[in-house]
């Protein structure tokens, strides 16, 4: 009875065809891959499934029966379980490097996995070597920075566990798993905190400060700064202004400071009268327990006191503060709550009381 092959879909005659793990392939795609009616390549062939068969023709894959069928039967021997498809791809890329290893100036310009000559702009590199593109895009690899920036830590063996396991690489959860303790907890806040002023990112879920590195510090690997919210003991926001402002024919030059809190008090500094029309700073400093203070600064330039800018900024310090507040009264409530919980007397206290 004749049947179909299972990779290209023609009949197969009686005589003819070889029998795979869990189907049946013509003549034409078995010799694709070196497997022909020899002994050696009927057994390797029962180890294969047809996705193997596919996965070989797709790389350009040419079997070496006896070289397989040995290591198979070495390795299992010796009680070790590589997949069969594995054993394929690693005597391939044994092949190609002996092949590749005559010219070392060649060998850059190879596949490692389906050994195409590639071109400089159609390849992403290795670790070890290079793949070419339609290899690339088979494991996630695609032309963008972040693609290549994941393909550099790579090696031959990890793209062909990826394709072994025909899954793909989650480009973005690579390059994050790659970044560093600090940059990681950056992205964090940015994405799921509750925003910042300055170099202090807030996130009301985790309960805590992290304070911005500055680029020398990010390159010297210095460990993040976290703050908790309960660390938090009070804030200054502060105005420099930068104008001279004439009274009655005097004239005084105004330096700016310190604006009393709480946001009450911020508030009315803010939406009085001005004494300057222009500031040079506005910043508000955070007091943390154990003596740490941290300045996140919100406006570092001279602005006019009457312009659109300023006037952002102060809508934005004085949310600020009132977030602030509120961490600061619950900090509070939290002291004041320990501090007066009941003492529970025991019997035997009481009892030594007693005898005293």
């Amino acid at each position: 009875m004749a049947k179909n092959c299972d990779v290209c879909g023609k009949k197969i005659s009686f005589v003819s065809g070889v029998k795979v793990k869990n189907g049946n392939i013509c003549d034409t795609c078995g010799e694709k891959i070196g497997l022909n009616s020899s002994m050696a390549s009927l057994a390797v062939a029962e180890l294969l499934d047809i996705d193997d068969i596919k996965q070989a023709q797709l790389n350009n894959i040419e079997i070496d029966p006896k070289k397989v069928l040995s290591t198979y039967k070495q390795n299992t021997k010796n009680g070790l379980k590589e997949p069969i498809y594995s054993i394929i791809s690693n005597s391939q890329n044994q092949v190609l490097h002996m092949e590749k290893s005559e010219s070392i100036s060649d060998s850059k310009h190879y596949c490692a996995i389906c050994g195409k000559k590639v071109g400089w702009l159609s390849s992403s590199s290795l670790q070890d070597g290079k793949i070419c593109d339609t290899c690339g895009a088979k494991i996630g690899l695609d032309n963008s920075a972040d693609a290549n920036i994941v393909a550099k830590t790579l090696t031959i063996k990890d793209v062909e566990k990826y394709n072994t396991s025909h899954t793909k690489i989650n480009i973005k959860q690579a390059i994050f798993d790659s970044k560093t303790e600090y940059e990681k907890l950056l992205i964090t806040f940015k994405k799921e905190g509750n925003g910042h002023v300055g170099k202090v990112y807030m996130d009301n879920k985790r309960q805590q400060f992290l304070i911005k590195q500055t680029f020398t510090e990010h390159l010297d690997d210095t460990p993040p700064t976290l703050y908790n919210y309960s660390d938090l003991e009070s804030y200054d926001p502060i105005e420099n202004g930068t104008t001279i402002e004439k009274k009655h024919g005097l004239s005084r030059t105004i330096a700016g400071g310190l604006i009393a809190g709480p946001t009450g008090a911020a508030l009315g500094a803010f939406s009085g009268n001005k004494a300057y029309a222009a500031v040079s700073k506005v910043s508000v400093v955070l007091y943390f327990s154990g003596d740490h203070r941290v300045e996140a600064v919100l406006l570092n330039t001279d602005t006019k006191t009457d312009s659109g800018e300023y006037h952002a900024v102060k809508q934005l310090l004085l949310r600020f503060c009132h977030e602030l507040d509120n961490i600061i009264a619950e900090n509070n409530n939290a002291a004041n709550t320990a501090t007066s919980a009941p003492t529970i007397s025991t019997d035997t206290d009481q009892l030594r009381d007693l005898k005293a």
